[in-house]
């Protein structure tokens, strides 16, 4: 299947009459992803836990998070979170 492929497959995903699961299931883990990024980025500003140096903030994510971090190993989630969090402070 080339990239092209998986362009008309989803394509074809959103017609009304082609109902796919696939696409609710899409828009279930976005959901779930957008949970955690707020309960994440939530918890890490309440507990201050951002450290500031002189050029950049950081945090690290600990095992406390057990649950989402799994979540985070993909970049573009981390980027979101980031995102969050920077937009909040």
């Amino acid at each position: 299947m080339q990239l092209n492929d998986n362009f008309w497959v989803a394509y074809d995903a959103l017609e009304p009459k082609n109902y796919n699961p696939l696409v609710t299931r899409g828009i279930h883990l976005a959901k779930e992803l957008q949970k955690a990024i707020i309960s994440v980025g939530t918890d890490i500003l309440e507990r201050k836990e951002v450290k500031v140096s002189t050029y950049f903030r950081y945090c690290m994510l600990e095992n406390d998070y057990l649950s989402e971090v799994k979540l985070f190993q993909y970049p573009l989630a981390l980027q979101k979170l980031g995102l969050f969090i920077m937009e909040a402070y």
